[in-house]
């Protein structure tokens, strides 16, 4: 906790000062308490984040992979357990997408683009496993060996305990591991607690192209993964001429829009005012984000009469953009 105030203090002197000495001292220090299998592992995940938005303001991108790396494949699974307080999900699961839209921005700019899908393919899995207590692997795991089960519930537990000594806390992260292996030896459980594999995501579009925008402070792009007639499926990054700032205002414009709208005690007025809001923000997503997709994909024209409806998804990151909805502007 030392070393996380100490480097939160170089930070801010980093910004103030315009220094670059005490950003690299800084990313050092999150660095330091990243690796320390002592540490509280929720601080060790929070210091992994800052070490590596740090070490991409420096422009050292291995770093910044690293430490996101660590962070999304080895302290996130480490935080799954169901002795987790509901509160302590909540809060995790909020800040799970702008964790991997950072780090999948990061990836681009290592030109790493099947990384960055591996990156928000992560930040997704896990928020679809925890929110609300679907059923997940550790479900399949009680199925396939309850012992091992409650043993890696215990585990789980004692890492997330409240006032432990480094020392507690230094055995169940090595316990957490051995643990691991032993899962992963049982029949179907090799990948138990590993990233998705690229050579199964890409298989995502068998039935038609997918489609993932990332919006983060450092990048809004989208990711296209399509299905391929003689192979598997291709990946392509496309930039995205938009803000995370103007997605957040036009998505505070159409939340609010919706509420007005389905709230009867709206009055005719407004009603009219909120409706013009949504069908403007829905314009302006068609425009931005979901007009280039297209004309990317090669599906911006109408269909021919008698034509199949090309099957599309949208996974947005980062914000809750409804890019389904989204109408354009009519072609001549």
């Amino acid at each position: 906790m030392a070393r996380l105030e100490l480097g939160h203090v170089l930070h801010a002197r980093a910004r103030l000062l315009d220094d670059v000495k005490d950003l690299a001292d800084v990313v050092d220090q999150y660095e330091v308490t990243v690796l320390a299998p002592a540490q509280d592992i929720r601080t060790r995940l929070h210091c992994a984040a800052l070490w590596g938005m740090g070490a991409a303001e420096l422009g050292a991108l291995e770093r910044s992979r690293t430490a996101f790396d660590l962070a999304l494949s080895d302290l996130v699974p480490k935080l799954t357990g169901r002795a987790l307080g509901r509160e302590s999900q909540e809060a995790r699961l909020r800040e799970l997408p702008s964790l991997a839209t950072v780090a999948a921005a990061v990836s681009i700019r290592a030109g790493e683009v099947q990384e960055a899908l591996v990156r928000l393919a992560q930040g997704r899995g896990v928020l679809l496993a925890q929110a609300l207590e679907l059923r997940g692997r550790h479900d399949d795991l009680r199925v396939a060996d309850s012992g091992l089960a409650d043993r890696f519930e215990r585990v789980c537990a004692e890492l997330v305990a409240s006032h432990r000594s480094p020392q507690q806390r230094r055995r169940p992260a090595g316990d957490f591991d051995s643990l691991v292996e032993e899962i992963r030896a049982l029949t179907n459980f090799e990948h138990f607690q590993r990233p998705p594999a690229w050579e199964k995501l890409r298989d995502a579009a068998a039935q038609g192209p997918v489609v993932v925008i990332n919006v983060s402070p450092q990048a809004c792009f989208a990711l296209l993964l399509t299905p391929s007639t003689d192979g598997p499926g291709t990946l392509e990054h496309l930039p995205l001429q938009v803000t995370a700032d103007d997605i957040a205002a036009r998505a505070k414009t159409f939340r609010t829009a919706v509420a007005a709208l389905v709230d009867r005690a709206t009055p005719g007025p407004d009603r009219y005012l909120q409706d013009r809001a949504m069908k403007d923000t829905l314009r302006w997503l068609g425009v931005h984000i979901a007009g280039p997709v297209l004309d990317r994909l090669g599906l911006g024209r109408n269909p021919l009469p008698g034509e199949p409806l090309p099957r599309l998804w949208w996974y947005p990151m980062g914000s809750a953009v409804p890019a389904a909805a989204a109408r354009r502007p009519p072609r001549p």
